[in-house]
């Protein structure tokens, strides 16, 4: 059975991936048919439309209070994805895709984190990195969002001290360090981020619920050197700006365009 948007639940946790012709949408299972919190996938490919994925007939249960992270392996000639849940012992475990395969595995258990913290994960291609990093005025349970580029360069948004969403960024050339994202948001927003382009036609995309019409999610854009408002909320036809607090914001990109999508 096909989940419908009026089934999702308050603060689900919810996130999504895509390539150039698949789209994958990773949720909990609310629909009533089980109780076990069991990881669920509706997938959108170029030539068939929507479906229920695979993933959804695994029955992985996971903790009611998850986050989840998710993303396709970069440089690999087949459709290779990872999924990330928290379970009932606090753990994160890994969850894979292998088209070669054709079926999902329970894959490396990563050891214990907070209740419901945040989990985001991305992959690339450059290898020999020494990515690990770690930040002294991170919230508890912070929001947390990554993008890379196609240069390499690793963008992380983290909720900081005073309720500002902030970077940090990693080069090959330079390691770690701050970057010029600092921006108000309301108490346990989410957020999420996007690029495409390269060097001066470097394009960010930050998501977030900065506060304008009490709730609504705005959108900052990182181009020519600098960060600025590109909309302080998204349109009213898309109705954004009514997203409850804490939602969980989506946003993929396309060739043509970009889909903002919130719980």
């Amino acid at each position: 059975m096909t989940t419908g948007a009026n089934q999702v639940v308050f603060r689900t946790a919810a996130r999504a991936v895509n390539d150039d012709n698949h789209l994958r949408v990773y949720t909990q299972d609310i629909s009533g048919v089980s109780n076990n919190n069991t990881l669920q996938e509706e997938a959108h490919d170029a030539n068939t439309g929507w479906y229920d994925g695979s993933l959804t007939g695994n029955n992985f249960a996971v903790a009611p209070y998850t986050r989840l992270g998710a993303t396709y392996l970069a440089g690999t000639n087949s459709q290779s994805i990872r999924v990330y849940a928290q379970l009932s012992d606090n753990s994160i475990q890994e969850y894979g895709w292998e088209t070669s395969a054709n079926k999902w595995h329970e894959f490396n258990n990563l050891g214990q984190a907070l209740p419901g913290t945040a989990i985001a994960a991305t992959s690339f291609t450059i290898p020999n990195q020494e990515i690990r990093f770690s930040v002294s005025n991170a919230l508890p349970r912070t929001a947390l969002a990554v993008t890379v580029t196609e240069s390499g360069s690793i963008h992380v948004y983290y909720i900081g001290s005073e309720d500002r969403i902030l970077e940090q960024v990693h080069d090959a050339n330079s390691g770690w360090y701050a970057g010029a994202f600092a921006q108000s948001c309301i108490p346990s927003s989410q957020a999420t981020a996007i690029n495409w382009g390269t060097g001066n036609g470097l394009n960010l995309r930050v998501y977030l619920q900065e506060g304008v019409d009490v709730s609504g999610v705005s959108e900052f854009v990182w181009n020519n050197g600098y960060w600025s408002l590109g909309a302080k909320a998204i349109p009213t036809c898309l109705r954004l700006q009514w997203a409850k607090p804490s939602s969980t914001i989506v946003v993929e990109q396309g060739i043509w365009e970009v889909n903002v999508s919130y719980t």
